[in-house]
């Protein structure tokens, strides 16, 4: 009852705001606290849309409301630990809504899926770094020679000589970034950010300058574009090699056998066949060749890729396409089209989110919320940094240990918040210890977001700092969100006074009419007359038995005990000390409650005994009015509340002065 009671108050005054407007009269004044009109009439308002009332009623609720907020608050219950964790935990869920960039969220969604709109056909070569963490003076000779390969495609191509190949493994799944040649038609999320954003840009035909990546120098060429293919269904026949990487010989042999079965599938139904005598001899236990739908992002070997996108018509059937695995004879099944963005709009947020398009995004952001909070970086503190991140990784010690300019100033927000280089100090040296433990624990639930994407030095610090601004920014935007947004405040104090309604309330009134045994019983027996039943009931207890034995032993023991409660506690101390051989129920009865009340009581039909305990006893009286409040205890203590209910009103109106300017509520319509 007093949880229902705690939501209607705070639906009816959720629009409270506490903030006075210029020329907003006052209206009523609380314990020489303003009301200000505003917020009764949009309070009275917002209450209209639920219950049609007069405000004169209203006002009654309104003020028992005010004054409970500021008994609370004189009670201060707003300094409890479980206010503040609970004002504190819908602070940071509400502020999220509001702090939350949706634009740029927006913006990449759409620019991915305009990519995802349409293929691109390209050649690439990736020149590798030769280890994980590097300095930029490590980039410098696999750049030139990135230049000097460039210039090479230049006059001869991408099948000319030259071109490194990469690729170390031969599998069905391969990582196509490390492959160099024709790599095909290809869709977003294929290559690392830097080298996608170059092949939907470059013109056709062009051959970019070296793009860095986390994993080296990359060049592209873009042979082609066209509107996206979507997806396409396949059924395929296998004919695989016997070892892979295959010999020479087993090649030829298995590619003339896959020649002559080509040579015979003139219709589809030819292609049925074969589908069948292949499930036949590798004994499937299926029926058809279904292979699954794919886009040109499958990891699948790109012969197989460009094979099955190349097949115009549902029913096409490809020439024989080797693999690392053997040959592969395709049909098409069916074409699935791209969505529309409304549909795949989650999925594909969800991919740039928490997939590695996160750095992008990131970045993105970072840079969206400098702007709007005037983030201004002092270069010369950064280049400082900077210059000691082309020796030492920026979470090493020995970064730290090299700045010499902890107290210069390295950014401002809004010109107000100050950050010095000291203040970054200190955050990379809290990571330190985080990567130090991961290692050192190999603790996998420890989780760094930074420079995931990263192996060069500065762009690890880069990233760094990135995060560290992002952070202070956030820290910075929340603690003048009450003054930015009324809104957010007004929502803020709405459920700071419903947490103290209903912790004043559940102090002084629901707990109360729960615990308050002396109160009850006084209030029942004032009260008695009006608990009535309609019809006798059974007041006592039910015990069953193991054995007959111990049914002799409770008949004996009801003799002596006419208190069920006595008897109760007897029989646990007597019977039940080594183990349970009686069960016992106690409770008040109506007809038809419990058949064996029914039964021995009001002499129903035998009952269905009890698995383990067949024998019974039934002990008690009848009563045909409640004796104690506890018969009625749910009634007496709902009553109780009521009474408290009045009481607690009448003590806050006399503890604490009400003005009402009559004048001021007349103009409430």
């Amino acid at each position: 009852m007093k949880q229902k009671l705690f939501l209607s108050l705070i639906i009816v005054f959720i629009s409270l705001n506490s903030s006075a407007q210029q020329n907003d009269p006052v209206a009523i004044t609380i314990n020489g606290k303003p009301i200000y009109k505003s917020e009764v009439e949009r309070s009275y308002y917002n209450s209209l849309e639920r219950e049609q009332e007069s405000l004169e009623s209203y006002l009654d609720s309104f003020i028992d409301f005010r004054l409970n907020v500021e008994e609370a608050k004189a009670q201060k219950m707003d300094t409890t630990a479980s206010y503040k964790r609970d004002y504190s935990s819908y602070r940071i869920q509400l502020s999220g809504s509001y702090l939350k960039d949706t634009v740029t969220e927006g913006r990449v969604v759409r620019m991915i899926y305009d990519r995802v709109l349409e293929d691109v056909e390209i050649n690439h070569v990736l020149l590798p770094f030769d280890k994980q963490n590097i300095f930029p003076a490590d980039t410098l000779a696999l750049y030139n020679e990135a230049v000097n390969l460039r210039n090479k495609l230049l006059k001869n191509g991408f099948s000319g000589d030259g071109l490194i190949d990469n690729t170390k493994t031969t599998s069905i799944v391969m990582d196509r970034v490390a492959q160099n040649g024709y790599l095909g038609w290809t869709t977003p999320f294929t290559m690392p950010m830097p080298v996608e954003d170059a092949i939907y840009s470059l013109p056709v035909g062009e051959i970019s300058m070296p793009i860095r990546s986390n994993r080296g120098y990359h060049i592209i060429q873009v042979l082609g574009k066209r509107p996206a293919r979507g997806k396409v269904f396949l059924e395929q026949v296998a004919f695989n090699f016997s070892h892979i990487p295959p010999t020479k010989q087993q090649i030829d042999s298995v590619g003339k056998v896959v020649d002559k079965v080509y040579k015979t599938l003139k219709t589809s139904s030819d292609f049925d066949k074969l589908c069948q005598a292949y499930n036949d001899v590798n004994q499937t236990g299926i029926s058809g060749c279904d292979f699954g739908a794919y886009d040109l992002n499958a990891q699948l070997p790109s012969s197989f890729i460009t094979a099955a996108f190349a097949l115009e018509n549902v029913g096409d059937m490809s020439k024989p396409v080797m693999t690392d695995y053997g040959y592969h004879i395709i049909r098409l099944k069916d074409k699935i089209s791209i969505p529309p963005l409304s549909v795949v709009e989650k999925g594909l947020r969800h991919k740039i989110m928490y997939g590695e398009r996160s750095e992008y995004h990131t970045q993105m952001w970072q840079k969206r919320q400098a702007e709007k909070y005037n983030l201004v970086v002092n270069p010369s503190a950064y280049n400082e940094l900077d210059n000691i991140a082309n020796r030492f990784e920026p979470l090493d010690p020995l970064f730290i240990r090299e700045i010499t300019n902890q107290n210069e100033l390295l950014f401002t927000i809004e010109g107000d918040r100050k950050y010095m280089v000291t203040d970054f100090a200190e955050y990379l040296a809290s990571k330190i210890g985080v990567e130090e433990a991961k290692k050192d624990l190999e603790l996998d639930m420890i989780q760094t977001m930074q420079f995931v994407n990263f192996n060069l030095s500065t762009d690890k610090l880069k990233d760094l700092f990135g995060v560290y601004s992002s952070l202070a920014v956030s820290a910075y935007a929340d603690s003048i969100l009450d003054e930015r947004s009324p809104e957010f405040a007004n929502l803020m104090t709405d459920y700071s006074d419903g947490l103290l309604l209903f912790g004043v309330k559940n102090r002084n009134i629901w707990e109360k009419s729960e615990t308050d045994e002396i109160g009850l019983a006084k209030y029942f027996n004032e009260h008695k007359a009006k608990y009535k039943w309609d019809a006798a009931k059974y007041k006592g207890l039910v015990v069953y038995c193991k054995d007959e034995s111990v049914l002799n032993q409770v008949k004996v023991l009801a003799g002596k005990y006419k208190n069920t409660g006595e008897l109760a506690q007897k029989i646990s101390a007597t019977l039940n000390n080594d183990s349970v051989v009686a069960l016992l129920e106690p409770g008040l009865w109506a007809k038809g409650d419990n058949p064996f009340v029914d039964n021995k009581v009001f002499g129903d039909v035998e009952p269905t005994l009890r698995k383990g305990y067949p024998f019974f006893i039934v002990v008690g009286k009848k009563i045909n009015s409640p004796e104690t409040f506890e018969d009625v205890r749910n009634l007496v203590e709902s009553d109780y509340q009521v009474l408290l209910e009045s009481k607690w009103n009448t003590y806050l109106r006399e503890k604490y002065k009400v003005d009402i300017d009559q004048s001021v509520l007349k103009t409430i319509r």
